[in-house]
């Protein structure tokens, strides 16, 4: 009777344990999603230029002949389990895209914090149920103060996916952790190359005693279906429509990707320090507070070496370790991805998540060991010999059993101390990076047909939303000028200088003209393009910067065709129907 109610209690502790990592999760998603969860005019940034099309699963007449929704059509290829959950589940559930993004980030919190308690419980050993939760207390907080998760795009799961995998291999269980590798290639690659790559990192580390393992086999099988996926499925690197995908030498010549353009991938050192701040090419997350934990990690490691003193055959034990395999692949992939980019797109996504997921993890295993060194030396009695002590332990078993408890308590104490600072802190700093626009604006877009197409200054803040808000097509914008293939490249450069040149038009039949030829049916006139200071130094991005002075150029006294139209109808902001008489 006794023995069996010994067993039972671990396991209830352990199911509280999830149910209070689940709470603790959602506490922390509801403190950043609460106040935006049901305000379906407020949308993730990245979300926005990416998946605005998704609009088309609940209504496929919309964003019909779209460039953008094409261009982006093609990218979501490489993910088909992502697209089937937004295709087939999310239009089943909810009647709204922005708040089905937000509910998607909800519930990759929730299960990222149930397998975050799950792998500490595994990896320290630990039926502390304080340390769990302070780890998952931690993990959470991380999840928002970067951008991934609050996305709920492709990239969103990788968190997720990590944990999982950290948590099978952790537990031995490598057939587990091999084949969760299979759907991340439909899912998420970047999760999937990650794994994959800690998988055959394992795999050498355990050639040695045995080279046909089941990681052997599993890695074999993901190989092969990862050809066929991308040369059967993917048609290689070939985008339909779109062009040839451009290489990383042909990118470092374009000005999109370089200091001052859309997409500065390029153009970063690690010696002036902005590597560190480069959020494509660097390490990811250097502009953020959070990538202070990576700092936090190595003075942690270094005071763990000094104080406990770990032997060679315990340092080796840690670097076979999952963690420490998967900080190998990341670190390998990063560097692989710089030459292969961007067919292994941006070289960052391989680092930063790995490393500051790593460092956290490192962190709590190495203050554990501190913590339990700290003890040991404080509960031994030096004056004792060592029989004395031995016979003191038998004759005590209740002294015994009351130092575990205090451990206990003190172990939970210091790690629940250490959750609450560090929550406290970095809260102050949450990157969610939620975008609306102006909600007259809106109402009066989502009324137009659905066949409109919006035009304006790509810079505008309403323009760069009004696909994902209002449902309707927008010519162009700031948001969406990047492109990875050489004929989407042309064809924006194209649409943003027609839009400059619209904005910018000397005349009623000049601005007509380029709205008739390019199918635009409405434009966002701003006053405040036409402000002295700003034609003074009129700039936008590159390569458009020069074009844009040479528009701006005008002769005394002269104003420009929308400048004179605002001035006359007594306002600074106007959206023009171009079929309307107003124009006139």
């Amino acid at each position: 009777m006794n023995q069996e109610s010994s067993t039972q209690a671990p396991q209830k502790t352990r199911i509280l344990g999830l149910v209070l990592a689940g709470v603790l999760g959602l506490l922390i998603a509801l403190q950043v999603l609460g106040p935006v969860l049901d305000n379906t005019a407020i949308v993730q940034d990245d979300f926005r230029q990416t998946n605005f099309w998704f609009w088309q699963f609940w209504d496929s007449s919309l964003f019909q002949d779209d460039f953008f929704a094409e261009t982006m059509q093609e990218g979501f290829k490489m993910t088909p389990l992502y697209l089937f959950i937004w295709k087939k589940i999310m239009p089943a559930f909810f009647s709204d895209l922005i708040y089905a993004s937000k509910f998607y980030a909800l519930v990759l919190s929730l299960l990222g914090s149930l397998v975050a308690f799950l792998l500490i419980e595994r990896l320290t050993n630990a039926k502390n149920i304080f340390l769990s939760l302070s780890f998952v207390l931690t993990i959470s907080v991380v999840f928002w103060c970067t951008d991934h998760v609050s996305a709920a795009h492709v990239r969103s799961s990788v968190w997720l996916l990590l944990l999982l995998y950290l948590w099978f291999k952790s537990s031995g269980r490598d057939i587990a952790s091999g084949l969760l590798c299979l759907p991340m290639l439909f899912f998420n690659p970047t999760a999937f190359l990650i794994c994959m790559g800690a998988e055959g990192y394992s795999w050498l580390a355990n050639a040695k005693n045995k080279i046909l393992t089941n990681t052997f086999y599993i890695g074999v099988l993901n190989a092969v279906v990862t050809i066929l996926f991308h040369f059967v499925y993917r048609g290689g690197v070939k985008f339909n429509g779109l062009g040839k995908t451009l290489s990383a030498s042909d990118m470092k010549l374009l000005a999109e990707f370089n200091p001052g353009g859309r997409h500065p991938v390029f153009g970063s050192t690690l010696w002036d320090g902005s590597w560190w701040t480069n959020e494509h090419w660097g390490f990811g997350y250097g502009y953020l507070e959070i990538s202070k934990v990576v700092f936090i990690a190595i003075a942690i490691i270094i005071l763990y070496l000094v104080l406990v003193r770990p032997s060679f055959a315990q340092l080796k034990i840690y670097l076979e370790s999952s963690p420490a395999l998967l900080l190998f692949s990341a670190l390998t992939l990063y560097l692989i991805a710089q030459p292969l980019f961007p067919l292994l797109y941006f070289p960052s996504r391989y680092i930063s998540v790995s490393t500051i997921l790593i460092s956290i993890i490192v962190s709590f295993l190495c203050i554990s060991q501190i913590l339990l060194k700290f003890w040991s030396k404080k509960t031994v009695n030096d004056k004792l010999s060592r029989t004395e002590r031995r016979k003191l332990e038998k004759s005590n078993s209740n002294s015994n059993q009351e130092n575990t408890k205090a451990h206990f308590l003190y172990h939970a104490t210091v790690f629940v101390m250490i959750a609450a600072a560090f929550w406290w802190h970095f809260s102050k700093f949450y990157h969610p990076r939620f975008v609306s626009m102006n909600p007259q604006v809106l109402e009066f877009i989502s009324k137009l047909p659905p066949d409109s197409m919006i035009a304006g200054h790509p810079i505008l803040p309403d323009l760069n939303s009004a696909s994902i808000l209002t449902k309707r097509m927008v010519y162009v914008d700031f948001e969406r000028s990047i492109g990875f293939t050489d004929l989407s490249i042309e064809e924006i450069r194209k649409r943003t200088r027609i839009a400059l040149a619209m904005t910018y038009a000397k005349s009623k039949e000049e601005f007509v003209a380029l709205a008739r030829e390019n199918g635009i049916s409405h434009f966002i006139a701003y006053y405040d393009l036409y402000a002295p200071a700003y034609l003074a130094n009129p700039r936008y991005i590159n390569p458009f910067n020069e074009y844009l002075r040479e528009l701006t150029r005008i002769n005394p006294g002269e104003k420009f065709y929308l400048q004179k139209f605002l001035e006359a109808k007594g306002t600074r902001y106007m959206i023009l129907n171009l079929e309307d008489s107003l124009i006139d």
